[in-house]
């Protein structure tokens, strides 16, 4: 089974985006922040990761930095989710690392494309 790591502050969105990963046939994984998250890339071994950019602690910029350094991680898909992703962010996001986007809030039938479609480049 496909598993993917959910890292995101906000409980709502944690508890959303579960559900909708859940119900499309996913193993979700949850980390509640940047290093959290970046210690359970190590020990689960997600195929995917979908990553809030705005974050205490650690933020999504943060941890893609120390994922894209570590040959381990390197070649892991990250797509990044963010309310105020502007054009600098993006370009900023994308020479870090990040191999897609999610805007929030997000509409399911461009979720879950998005994630099948980072999927399949990563096969």
């Amino acid at each position: 089974m496909t598993k993917i790591l959910i890292v995101d502050d906000d409980a709502f969105m944690r508890r959303l985006l579960h559900q909708v990963l859940h119900q499309s046939g996913y193993e979700v994984i949850i980390a509640t922040n940047g290093q959290e998250g970046i210690n359970k890339i190590a020990s689960e071994n997600p195929d995917l990761v979908v990553m809030d950019q705005h974050m205490p602690n650690m933020n999504g910029d943060e941890a893609l930095r120390i994922l894209r350094a570590d040959p381990n991680t390197r070649a892991l898909p990250i797509l990044i989710a963010s309310a105020t992703l502007e054009s600098n962010d993006v370009e900023k996001l994308e020479r870090a690392g990040a191999t897609g986007f999610i805007p929030k809030p997000f509409q399911v039938k461009q979720l879950l494309p998005t994630i099948q479609q980072q999927l399949a480049h990563d096969t």
